[in-house]
This record gives C-alpha cells, structure tokens and sequence, in this order.
C-alpha cells in the first residue's frame, strides 16, 4: 500500500510539472524570439521533448489514473457538504454590478460566494454586508496586482470542502442552465457522473455585445444587453470552470485548472478539454454569458482599473472584437424580472 501511495504521488508531480514545464518553455519561446520563422523552429526541436513527457503521462492516465478517479467518485458519493455549488470571482469596484449577479446566481441555485476584493475603491463592502451577515458571502480583502489566479488556489485550500461544486467565474459573466426547470447543481451532477474522469465542466462563452450603448443605460445588465455574437464565432471558444474543487492541483490560467491524475476537463458533451478553449460550442445544458463589453462608457471604465490577472491593458481593438451583435436573445428576461422584484423588496 505504501508503494502505490509512493508511485500515485510521483506519477501526479510528474504530471503537474510536466505540465507547467511545457507551458513555461512554450512561454519562454514565445516571450524571447521576435521572428516568428525563428520562433517556429524553437518550438520544432524542443517538440520531441515534450511529447515523450506527454506520452508518459497519457499512458498513467488510463492506467493507474482511471483507478484513481473511480476511487475517487466513491468517496465524493458518500460525502455531505455544506453547500451544493458555490462561486468564486476576485473583483474590484464592481459595485454597481454585484446585487444582480449575486441575486441571478442565487435564483440559479449557488448558495455561497466567494468573493476577494481587490482594492475596490467604491462602496462594495458596504453593498456586500447584507450578503455577509447572512452568511451567503465570504468576502476577503486580497491586495495587489495579477492576483487572480493566488485567489482562485486560496479558495481551493481554504473552502474546497465545504462546497460540492465550485464555479470560478467573473462579475460580467452569468452561468446559465439551459434546460428548463433545473437548477446549476443539478445540471452539474448530470454530466459530472457521466464521465469518469471529469474533474470540471468547461462552460463556453456566449459573448454579448454593446447592443449599441454608448452611455450606461439605466436598469440591469440582463435586460439591457440583449444582442450577442454568433455560436460559432471564435469569441465564444473560450471557456471558464465549474469543477469539484477536490480533484485541483493547481489553478494556473484563469479559464481553467491543472487537476489530479486521472481526471481533467470535459465539455457538456463528455468531451476532454485540454486548454482554454473548446471548439464546437455547447449550449444544450450550460452556458455561459459574457457581458464583456457593456456601454463604451463602461467598458473604458473597467479597462481604466486594470485585469485582475494581469497587468495588460485592453484597447478599443477589443471593444470591437468583441461588440458582436449580431443575434437577438431575450433569455434573461424570465431572470432580470425576477431579479428587480428583489432588488425592490417586492420578494
């Protein structure tokens, strides 16, 4: 027994280094070669390297990590918690914003947040304290710039056991079940216990655009951005992570973590997700909403302030990658109604 505890142990650090080594070597090239006919030579010779490296571990994961994962899914079955589903998102002066995401969210079924405040300078904490008092946010000062990916791997050593399920999202993305009548967690647990393996669910963006705002217009962002991009436009490849937070080693991009060997991402459809991205969007369990641009008002706003996972800044060139409007859908007004009802006391 201490043998195998000894191999499962050294086979998952492989696996995670192997991991961070590729990609910190593949950033390394990119970062330090300007000519691209050079850079493509770079990644050509040190390709062979990291497919032996990748071979090793495609061959422990259907060896000794489908053992693991189906141990795995016997504990997690016999196992209570606190909460079914939970959100995490670090944010900063989104104020104006977070009543509705919170109230959305909660109609969907996630019974807890978590949010880290990053140095906002607006009155978020005192928009929060009703939240705090009843216990539905945990909300955490975390100072600093790039500090999304230290909250998300805080989250995971501080609370992954008191949540089922958690989705690490951001305040202008709402997660949306897309079959009538169910709630998030339930739609979760469906394709969660189709698959083995899965660790996560790998939801992709539906991107909206400005419906042509310029100014911040008064009401919600649910009822009034009503105008998205296409399904199959590049925009909506990116993905973000709903996972038992458990099964992570480590968070190391914003749209999705490093898990234990033997489980991974999975898109609705059962589908392994390797990245960041899945092509071939999915919107027939779960999807989720991107508002990324607003008004150009709001949009130069949020830019102004910073990414709170790096310290790029945005240019209109985004704003206009982005400001697709090409598709009416009025789905989320069941929701935006339902939502000022509260927001008004009248619920």
């Amino acid at each position: 027994m201490r043998l195998f505890k000894f191999l499962k142990n050294r086979i998952q650090r492989y696996g995670f280094y192997c991991y961070i080594y590729s990609w910190n070597i593949c950033v390394y090239i990119k970062n330090h070669t300007k000519k691209r006919g050079f850079r493509k030579i770079c990644y050509l010779v040190v390709s062979p390297v990291l497919l032996v490296r990748w071979g090793v571990i495609a061959f422990a994961e259907v060896t000794v990590g489908t053992f693991l994962a189906f141990l795995r899914k016997q504990k997690e079955s016999k196992t209570k918690f606190q909460d079914k589903l939970s959100v995490v998102a670090i944010v900063k002066n989104e104020a104006p914003y977070i009543k509705e995401w919170i109230e959305f969210h909660k109609l969907v079924g996630v019974t807890r947040f978590y949010i880290y405040d990053n140095d906002s300078e607006d009155d978020l904490k005192s928009v929060l304290q009703p939240y705090i008092e009843n216990g539905e946010v945990i909300c955490k000062y975390y100072s600093g710039t790039s500090m999304q990916l230290s909250a998300y791997n805080d989250a995971i050593r501080n609370y992954k056991s008191n949540s089922k399920y958690m989705a690490f999202i951001d305040l202008d993305e709402f997660l949306v079940p897309c079959v009538h009548g169910k709630l998030l967690s339930e739609t979760i647990d469906d394709i969660l216990n189709s698959e083995i393996h899965a660790g996560g669910i790998g939801v992709t963006w539906r991107v909206f655009g400005s419906s042509g705002y310029v100014k911040k217009p008064e009401g919600l962002v649910t009822e009034n951005y009503l105008k998205r991009a296409v399904d199959n436009c590049w925009q909506n490849w990116h993905i973000k992570t709903v996972c038992n937070p458990r099964l992570i080693k480590e968070y190391v991009s914003p749209h999705f973590p490093i898990y234990k060997l033997g489980n991974w991402n999975i898109n609705e459809n059962g589908r392994r997700l390797r990245g960041w991205f899945s092509l071939g969007q999915c919107y027939e369990k779960i999807k989720l909403n991107h508002y990324f641009c607003k008004s150009r008002e709001e949009a130069l706003s949020k830019w102004n302030r910073g990414l709170a996972e790096s310290d790029v800044k945005y240019d209109w060139m985004k704003f206009d990658q982005h400001d697709l409007n090409d598709v009416y859908d009025d789905g989320m007004l069941e929701y935006a109604s339902e939502i000022k009802m509260v927001l008004s006391g009248k619920r």
